[in-house]
């Protein structure tokens, strides 16, 4: 009898660890919606508009990831997460201290930390973001409707140019950025809903394709076409050629990193002269950022130069991720980067759903101009590396939608032994 109420008090203990942990963990997930909420919301008009009010919902937003992270720190670890986290732990911290801020990589690092030690599904993860999301772009496109953010327009942030480098629209600083809002929402959507919700995971994605095109930002909707395409295939029989196609692609943004480095330096070729017309002068960008700051092992300090009054340089705006990440974050923020898209392909295999192989496409492409689908309030997919500090075992229990693609030869194996019971 004493044995029977030993037992029932230690199950009693650590249930009520459990529920604790849980309700912590729940809180903790409502913070990181907040902190989306708040990033995406600064990072709108609002910074032009009334620049002191934006700083303030940034500084806000940065003390939230903070307070993210040192409350993840009291969540039990294996001695796998312990190490994952000192290692990039101390990468935030460098680049922290050689920058003299927090910038789009340390705090992507310190969110993905703290999501990746609540041990929860992916999917409330996605959620969150994608909520988090909806509800801020609401925000911001009603207050350009009611008139307190600018609707449209144009204005340039270098004195006596007639280059007009921010575009307005509904609330956003170019139609690019509020393009890559919609395509995220609209991914998020197709991934979490499209095994069950296929009807509308169409709508979602037609409407986001539509209204991308319309406000002119192409690649985002070139972006959602990629997943479209997935989307079409997602739940036919997946042959071994696609499998293996699926295995490749894991080099795609290494192809594509190598690639903007070679134009980049192939001024007055053929092939540069022709992305230069056709990505915005990208190539020109690129070619003067890399001949004036020299890539660094970690953090760099780029002085973007608003006084050049040249389509040439595109006035300083920096876009294309690969290039981005290399001056801005070194060479261990660019392999970060990749082991981040890289992670997104791996979660195809280990999920079994196909939609993340398209997902990983279109990101690994839509990154290749531009610098908006890398960054952590833009693109919640980037915290699938963070999933690593987990064992294999917990990482496919969180995988979210599973058996989503099927090989031939599996099925073929299951029909032949329902015959051979038979």
């Amino acid at each position: 009898m004493q044995e029977i109420n030993e037992v029932s008090k230690n199950f009693h203990f650590f249930s009520t660890k459990e529920t604790v942990l849980n309700k912590i963990r729940s809180f903790l997930l409502f913070t990181f919606g907040v902190i989306d909420f708040l990033s995406l919301f600064a990072f709108s008009a609002l910074a032009t508009v009334n620049p002191s009010a934006a700083t303030a919902i940034g500084k806000i937003s940065s003390l939230l990831i903070i307070f993210l992270f040192v409350n993840s720190l009291v969540l039990p670890k294996t001695p796998r997460q312990v190490i994952f986290w000192l290692c990039f732990g101390a990468i935030a911290i460098v680049d922290y201290g050689l920058n003299q801020r927090s910038d789009f990589l340390s705090q992507l690092i310190l969110i993905g930390l703290s999501l990746g030690s609540l041990n929860i599904d992916f999917n409330r993860i996605l959620k969150t973001f994608m909520y988090a999301s909806i509800l801020s772009t609401l925000v911001i496109v009603c207050l350009s409707i009611i008139g307190i953010l600018p609707i449209d327009g144009e204005q340039s942030s270098v004195l006596f140019s007639s280059y007009q480098n921010i575009v307005f629209c509904f609330g956003f600083i170019h139609p690019n950025t509020f393009g890559t809002i919609l395509f995220s929402i609209a991914i998020s959507f197709i991934c979490l809903y499209s095994d069950t919700r296929p009807k509308w995971s169409w709508v979602v994605a037609m409407a986001s394709i539509l209204f991308d095109f319309l406000i002119g930002a192409q690649t985002a909707a070139v972006g959602v076409i990629i997943i479209l395409i997935g989307l079409f295939c997602q739940g036919k029989k997946t042959s071994n050629i696609a499998f293996t196609l699926y295995h490749i692609a894991y080099i795609i943004p290494v192809l594509l990193f190598i690639f903007s480095i070679v134009i980049a330096q192939s001024q007055g070729s053929l092939l540069y002269n022709w992305f230069n017309q056709y990505i915005a002068s990208r190539p020109s960008v690129w070619n003067y950022y890399l001949s004036n700051y020299q890539p660094k092992l970690i953090g760099n300090v780029v002085n973007i130069d608003l006084s050049v009054i040249s389509n040439v340089y595109g006035n300083g705006v920096l876009d294309g991720s690969y290039i981005y990440y290399l001056l801005h974050f070194g060479y261990i923020g660019l392999i970060i980067l990749i082991w981040a898209m890289i992670s997104i392909n791996k979660k195809g295999f280990t999920y079994k759903n196909s939609i993340y192989h398209w997902i990983f496409i279109a990101v690994c492409l839509t990154s290749f101009p531009e610098s908006n689908f890398t960054i952590f309030f833009f693109n919640p997919f980037l915290y699938l590396i963070f999933l690593n500090q987990l064992s294999q075992e917990k990482i496919t229990q969180y995988g979210g939608q599973k058996n989503t693609w099927k090989k031939r030869n599996t099925i073929k194996t299951f029909e032949f032994s329902k015959k051979s019971v038979k």
